[in-house]
């Protein structure tokens, strides 16, 4: 469209220049200025104004065309930019990574990249956006290695040592021999299923390592890095929460030191549930429950005036009650509260204080207040 408006616009400039000469003085007036016949001379003239008659109404019809064409354009690029493509298919595979997809707004997509149990960061943007010009995933760059949380666990199947070299078989005694026959020592409880594996089976190593099949080189280190402490309690993808009457959107987030998941509503339906908690926190035991009930008090409209169930943090901590004063003292009485008291607020997030969005003090010693990322029920209407 735009090369077809490009050689529009050239063809309207060449015709601007053809006219121009065609009405020149300086061009057809000297052929009948020369001409010493009145006659000659007269129809010169007449031939020259309806010329120059037509060109003008020639330059008049091509400019209407041409703004025109220009509206009609304008108007087919504006359309082009607002179509909008969403990614069908699932995001590029990455080796040894869970993936979740979330829906950032209603015209972006993303998908979050964190690595499996026993594998650490080892390069690349851990998120993937989903060009909506044309439905398809960009190139995923996230990558990850394998690692070891304890060294003296490390159940992985790297054979080789940070330069390259094969391992020896722990069950041979060639081209190295060694005392390391106690199938105990193993994590795996036998020397013939660790292989050649990188092992760290007694004290004084700090890492996996093995023999090597190098006559000149009795070991070495693997190279093998240690998980960082995100990935000591990494979950994967969240579960899937327990919704009452609702599409659940899950948000996911990882940072260096912890993972969690939140959850929030698409659509409202009438409450069937009472208290609830839309957020899973990794923990070393998997993801901690969650569930959400998607009423038409789970949204906040004035902060000052909620009154929906909701009962923990933007991180997942557990609100503590407001007619309490454990582990956290304040100053908050009944008439701060739009349930009437602080008995009616139980442990509800709320805005006593006109903040601005719903908070609450947590059960958490070391927090002593956090906000709780109630979602404004703008987002509905």
């Amino acid at each position: 469209m735009k090369k077809l408006k490009m050689l529009l616009l050239l063809c309207f400039a060449v015709s601007i220049v053809t006219a121009g000469y065609m009405m020149d003085p300086k061009g057809p007036k000297k052929s009948f200025q020369s001409s010493s016949d009145p006659k000659t001379n007269s129809a010169y003239k007449k031939a020259y104004y309806e010329s120059r008659s037509v060109a003008e109404r020639y330059l008049t019809a091509l400019q209407n065309l041409l703004d025109t064409f220009e509206a009609d354009m304008d108007l087919a690029f504006e359309i082009a930019e607002d179509i909008r493509y969403e990614c069908q298919s699932s995001p590029p595979s990455v080796e040894h990574t869970f993936s979740v997809v979330i829906k950032v707004n209603d015209t972006q997509q993303v998908a979050v990249y964190t690595c499996e149990p026993g594998y650490t960061y080892a390069g690349g943007e851990n998120k993937v956006r989903c060009d909506h010009d044309y439905g398809q995933w960009d190139e995923a760059t996230f990558r990850c290695t394998e690692c070891f949380i304890n060294q003296f666990t490390y159940k992985g199947t790297k054979s080789k040592t940070e330069g390259g070299i094969e391992c020896q078989r722990w069950d041979s005694q060639s081209p190295h021999s060694h005392n390391y026959t106690n199938p105990e020592v193993y994590p795996e409880k036998s020397i013939t299923a660790a292989e050649n594996y990188c092992r760290a089976i007694e004290k004084g190593f700090n890492e996996p390592w093995c023999f090597t099949v190098d006559p000149n080189l009795r070991w070495d280190y693997c190279g093998i890095p240690k998980c960082n402490r995100s990935l000591e309690n990494d979950c994967g993808s969240p579960s899937l929460v327990t919704s009452i009457n609702s599409n659940v959107t899950p948000r996911y987030s990882h940072t260096t030191y912890s993972a969690r998941a939140s959850y929030m509503c698409d659509t409202l339906s009438d409450p069937t549930q009472d208290e609830y908690c839309p957020v899973s926190v990794c923990t070393k035991y998997g993801w901690s429950a969650a569930s959400i009930s998607c009423g038409a008090l789970d949204c906040v409209s004035s902060s000052k005036k909620y009154v929906g169930k909701r009962t923990c943090t933007v991180s997942g901590r557990t609100c503590q009650r407001w007619n309490s004063q454990y582990p956290h003292t304040h100053r908050f009485m009944n008439a701060a509260f739009p349930d009437g008291s602080a008995d009616d607020a139980g442990n509800y997030c709320r805005d006593p204080n006109g903040y601005g969005t719903t908070w609450c003090y947590t059960i958490d010693p070391k927090v002593r207040w956090e906000v709780c990322d109630v979602p404004s029920c703008d987002k509905f209407l």
